[in-house]
């Protein structure tokens, strides 16, 4: 997320407050019932000054996506003019977890009626199918069992390497880069997910 002239989609800008069973933004009623699906993206910006040290910016910007297909966003970063607030960024997260916990049972309901009826989910452009351990890449129609792959994950993608390839394999994804899962949208689900049918999980 790069500095921007001015702020957008702020707490203040867009008026957002928690309701009993919803929120509400820029003068509209949202119920958490309709939330299809939660994102976040959140970093830290150092900034080195000689002989003085380091200063630190934050930023944040979460979105919802709901069933009418609207994207409601909030966004507290930098911008050339000015700094961002940390307690801005530290309130936009409790939002951001709370509003996941009470949406948690909707979103994953999506993806187990795909599972139910298709016997796989799809996730960041990848398809799961818990029966057989493996997954596909839709972009590139690859398979990778989960028991012969290596899952190295970092904030927002988790790497896919997988263990049986030759060493003509490995040189050639060194060349085209790391092949991997995006998840910055629905990212305690996903994990979930994971863990439950794949037996996947992170220290």
């Amino acid at each position: 997320m790069v500095a921007a002239f001015f702020k957008k989609n702020t707490l203040e800008q867009t008026r957002f407050a928690l309701t009993a069973d919803g929120f509400t933004y820029a003068g509209l009623n949202y119920a958490f019932a309709d939330v299809l699906e939660t994102l976040i993206y959140r970093q830290v910006f150092e900034t080195k000054v000689l002989l003085v040290g380091s200063d630190y910016d934050h930023s944040i910007s979460i979105a919802f996506v709901m069933k009418t297909g609207e994207k409601v966003q909030l966004t507290e970063q930098p911008t050339w003019l000015g700094s961002s607030k940390v307690d801005k960024v530290e309130k936009i997260q409790e939002i951001y977890n709370l509003i996941s916990a009470k949406t948690f049972q909707n979103r994953l309901k999506k993806y187990l009626d795909q599972l139910e009826r298709l016997g796989y989910f799809e996730y960041a452009a990848w398809r799961f199918y818990p029966d057989q351990q493996k997954l596909i890449n839709t972009e590139t129609q690859r398979a990778y069992a989960s028991q012969t792959s290596k899952f190295m994950r970092s904030f927002g993608f988790i790497e896919v390497i997988s263990e049986v390839d030759g060493p003509g394999a490995r040189l050639s994804q060194k060349i085209k880069g790391r092949v991997g899962i995006g998840t910055l949208q629905d990212t305690d689900v996903f994990f979930a997910l994971l863990k439950h049918y794949f037996n996947l999980t992170w220290s």
